[in-house]
């Protein structure tokens, strides 16, 4: 009885390092619960991911960025930082051109679970302003004065 009571002991105690081990893995990993901006927007001048998660680098400002943001097959030149514990902010050198075209990609650095790609667009440009305006007269042979959100 006494190397039954010993076998299963020691299977116990296994099954109970694989389950910490498992318990373990996942929480270590950090998961991104928000990234701006996502989809089409005109303006973009930062980016801001938030995570959740154990292995975050708190208040270390010098901490490794855990993405990097290319734009049209290009790297962005900027400057990344975590913001607060749990948020990693990346201000671009210069606000991002008419279509632009960008994925976020994970660095490697940090580990990451769930979704880690990210895109986003700027999109053409868009009418801002025409002069004249609404509800002003116009000639047979008029100019028009049109202001664009972006360059075109």
């Amino acid at each position: 009885m006494g190397t039954r009571r010993t076998t299963a002991l020691h299977a116990l105690q296994h099954l109970a390092t694989w389950g910490l081990a498992a318990l373990a893995s996942s929480t270590w990993a950090a998961k991104v619960t928000g990234v701006t901006p996502q989809g089409e927007v005109p303006h973009v001048r930062e980016v801001r991911v938030a995570f959740e998660g154990a292995d975050l680098p708190g208040d270390d400002v010098r901490a490794p960025a855990p993405f990097t943001l290319r734009c049209n097959g290009q790297d962005v030149r900027g400057n990344g930082y975590w913001n607060l514990k749990k948020q990693w902010v990346f201000d671009l050198e210069q606000p991002l051109g008419a279509g632009s075209r960008c994925e976020l990609q994970p660095s490697g650095k940090l580990k990451l679970e769930g979704n880690t790609r990210f895109t986003f667009s700027t999109g053409g440009p868009a009418l801002a302003q025409v002069w004249p305006g609404e509800y002003q007269a116009i000639e047979e042979q008029q100019n028009f004065l049109v202001r664009l959100t972006r360059p075109a």
